[in-house]
């Protein structure tokens, strides 16, 4: 009876670990570019762009990476239907972006057209529960005008 007690322990363990570590491998993947690079590919691809705009000392921005785009329904909805692109607003073109979008606060989510037409605009956190539905409505919207 201990042996049965034991296995079937091990198996609630192992169960639990593997549903664990499905949760946390889910991630947006990001572009390795700039935003006219991103914009070119969405052009090809005819998919919008998804700006995550960020700093370093935000800490909404790091949890939203933590919570909110960790989700595997949000991670897995922005891969196959956006161009993601991970902006620090402070570093290399981000002062730029900011100043051309008029980004005043973070964190700040853009939702662009492949010619740079800002089409949506999240700022501030938001959970899984609110982000997907949103990100959905744009593509929604995205679509009818193309």
């Amino acid at each position: 009876m201990r042996n049965i007690h034991f296995i079937v322990l091990s198996i609630l363990l192992s169960i639990t670990q593997i549903s664990w570590n499905q949760k946390q491998s889910a991630h947006v993947k990001y572009f390795a570019g700039t935003l006219s690079q991103a914009l070119e590919v969405a052009q090809t691809q005819n998919k919008p762009v998804f700006i995550k705009g960020y700093t370093d000392w935000c800490g909404y921005c790091k949890l939203l990476d933590r919570k909110t785009l960790a989700d595997e329904g949000v991670a897995s909805y922005l891969n196959a239907h956006f161009i993601n692109l991970r902006v620090n607003m402070e570093r290399a073109d981000g002062p730029e972006i900011a100043n051309k979008y008029r980004i005043k606060g973070f964190p700040t989510m853009l939702v662009l057209s492949p010619t740079g037409k800002e089409l949506d605009r999240y700022t501030g956190f938001r959970d899984a529960a609110t982000l997907k539905p949103e990100l959905e409505k744009a593509i929604d919207t995205f679509k009818k005008r193309n």
